[in-house]
């Protein structure tokens, strides 16, 4: 083999092909390749050494987009009993749609029934029947072509059986996940609500009998009838101030209203 340059190619994550082109070339169109894809492409040239190093990947897409879903009234047309769907009215984004997939359920229900995975956009017109008249549905359709998927999401109601138009859906209904985490919230509110009031009625019952008991710190040795100069030479001893109104008022606490000048001793021994 003479010398020629050699074109290596594929999609993203593909397998690579090559094309072996002459070594006087200066142009050349790479075919067939798939619309709206992204491809890396590099090159090598080769000669009777052998085959020199491939130049720097280069990222190129081809033209084109995923199809582009219709207006709603664009695309239904409705009756009493069935709903047509104009198909020919879903825009290509410039690559052919491949195949459409149509499925429908009530607007109330969880389950979905397929129509269809495989519609060919040369159907044109595909017609949905027996459905209910003045009832709602939930129509759901994914248009497929080289560059990717288009997934729309279509909510309709059949006319009412003397052609009128029902204007307002329902509720749209609670999913099964939903109605467990409102079934126990509707049981941890109460319980909560509970154990607050118990709170409130318990803090509101200690400051009442605080308020008809109240404690009496201000009582001391002086109650007792001890005079202040009896008591003179014991204050030097109270040290440290902290410790000795710490050991007060846990005898305080412990029931021990009085203070003799012999407790004071202790209290400043300690």
């Amino acid at each position: 083999m003479g010398n020629c340059y050699i074109l290596h190619y594929r999609e993203d994550k593909g397998e690579w092909s090559e094309h072996r082109l002459p070594p006087d070339i200066t142009n050349h169109v790479l075919q067939p390749l798939r619309c709206g894809t992204r491809y890396q492409v590099q090159i090598t040239s080769f000669n009777k050494a052998g085959e020199g190093e491939p130049s720097d990947a280069m990222q190129v897409k081809t033209e084109g987009t995923a199809p582009v879903a219709p207006d709603k009234h664009a695309f239904l047309m409705i009756n009493s009993t069935f709903v047509t769907l104009r198909l020919d009215a879903w825009h290509s984004g410039g690559c052919p749609i491949s195949y459409f997939e149509v499925k429908y359920k009530l607007l109330s229900d969880a389950e979905w029934f397929l129509v269809s995975n495989n519609v060919l956009p040369e159907t044109g017109k595909l017609l949905l029947s027996e459905l209910t008249p003045g009832t709602w549905y939930n129509l759901m359709i994914s248009a497929q072509n080289d560059a990717g998927s288009t997934d729309a999401e279509f909510v309709f109601a059949t006319l009412t059986p003397f052609g009128g138009r029902r204007t307002v859906p329902p509720q749209t209904p609670i999913n099964p996940s939903d109605r467990r985490f409102f079934k126990h919230l509707s049981i941890i509110v109460p319980v909560v609500c509970a154990v607050v009031i118990v709170i409130v009625v318990t803090i509101v019952i200690c400051v009442l009998h605080t308020r008809r008991n109240p404690p009496n710190r201000g009582r001391g040795h002086y109650d007792q009838g001890v005079s202040n100069d009896r008591c003179d030479g014991c204050l030097p001893k109270l040290h440290p101030i902290k410790l000795s109104l710490e050991r007060l008022d846990f005898r305080i606490v412990r029931g021990v209203y009085s203070l003799s000048c012999k407790h004071a001793d202790d209290l400043a021994r300690h």
